[in-house]
């Protein structure tokens, strides 16, 4: 376990902390931040703890006390030889714990592991898309989007270029992507009813969206 108390980054709460042998998991259950230690490159795990021992190729050789084993050093926190054989005579047989087997303990912290960052990669992109949402709602209402708005009305003489019949009033990014630093090709006047029918196909919902009304629809 880590011997050191982390703080919560943002309520100081005292994280709880979990050995996933590979990774220290740390959360806080007063806010629900977590975060992940991982072992530092060249160990074995989070927490080596090596010893030397007696190996058995089967659980019945082990059971039987068996003259037949190799000696290794191995960590017993996450199971891992370290290195290769040892010379059996430099060792006494009863001086040697048998190797432990810790494969299946392994394999079930290291799937959790990758939940676990899978969720704190979820958590940082719902934050960043928080963010730049809020930034975003700030910059529609600056100076330099009204400006280039009143651009892009002026080149598409207010026309709507949706439905090319009703004046033309906002204009709608073709490209998302140039949000907030926006080549005035991907940018196209729209009557407000028009973008909204747009924005809404462009968030999923296709099938509720209503139809476009072009100058035959009247």
């Amino acid at each position: 376990m880590s011997e050191f108390i982390r703080y919560c980054p943002h309520c100081n709460s005292i994280l709880n902390t979990s050995d996933n042998i590979t990774a220290y998991h740390y959360h806080c259950d007063n806010c629900g931040y977590d975060d992940i230690e991982y072992a530092p490159n060249g160990n074995c795990c989070i927490s080596p703890d090596i010893i030397t021992v007696r190996d058995y190729s089967d659980e019945f050789e082990a059971l039987q006390n068996s003259d037949d084993y190799r000696v290794y050093n191995q960590c017993q926190h996450c199971g891992k030889r370290i290195g290769t054989a040892l010379k059996k005579s430099n060792y006494e047989k009863v001086s040697l714990p048998v190797s432990i087997n810790l494969i299946e303990e392994k394999r079930l912290a290291e799937r959790e592991i990758v939940k676990i960052a899978d969720r704190i990669r979820d958590q940082k992109r719902l934050i960043n898309e928080s963010n730049f949402w809020n930034l975003y709602s700030e910059y529609l209402k600056s100076e330099r989007w009204h400006e280039i708005t009143k651009i892009v009305l002026k080149r598409d003489n207010y026309i709507c270029q949706s439905c090319l019949t009703e004046t033309a009033t906002e204009v709608h990014h073709t490209e998302g992507r140039y949000r907030m630093n926006e080549p005035i090709f991907t940018l196209v006047s729209v009557c407000r009813r028009c973008h909204e029918v747009i924005t809404k196909i462009d968030r999923g919902y296709f099938d509720s969206a209503e139809k476009i009304r072009y100058e035959f629809d009247k």
